[in-house]
């Protein structure tokens, strides 16, 4: 059905002239106000640790792994939007290497597998911070 001025004019006068009719006959008039929820999935690539890291990787690595991501269930999508805690690190890379092994060459597997093995040292750089423990650097994810 066509929405525009014209149907919702239509629909109103129905709805009063219905109206009319209702009160003539002594029925009680009840009116229900109904509205369309919009629905929003979250869980975008980008919204993940490892999205935001890769994003700055060759274009054609990010796009095919975008693409993968999306194949993901939604619940999936969701609990990678969360940073890894302590202990979830290891999971969460090994995981993520089964991901890039399905969307692209072993090579830029290797590179993208740096990029977030060194971003979640990272990680765990900024909690040792926040906690006052000591924190050695190094250069090196491996």
């Amino acid at each position: 059905m066509k929405n525009n001025i014209l149907t919702d004019l239509k629909a109103s006068t129905r709805l009063f002239l219905d109206m009319q009719k209702a009160r003539k006959r002594g029925t009680e008039i009840k009116l229900e106000k109904k509205v369309q929820i919009p629905v929003f999935q979250s869980g975008g690539f980008y919204g993940t640790v490892e999205g935001c890291s890769l994003s700055h990787l060759d274009r054609d690595i990010v796009l095919k792994v975008h693409e993968t991501f999306k194949c993901l269930p939604d619940e999936t999508k969701h609990q990678l939007q969360f940073s890894p805690e302590d202990g979830e690190f290891v999971d969460r890379a090994r995981f993520w290497r089964k991901i890039l092994k399905l969307s692209i060459t072993e090579k830029q597997c290797h590179i993208a597998m740096l990029c977030i093995i060194h971003w979640f040292i990272h990680i765990k750089q900024m909690h040792k911070e926040e906690t006052g423990l000591s924190v050695q650097h190094t250069d090196n994810p491996m």
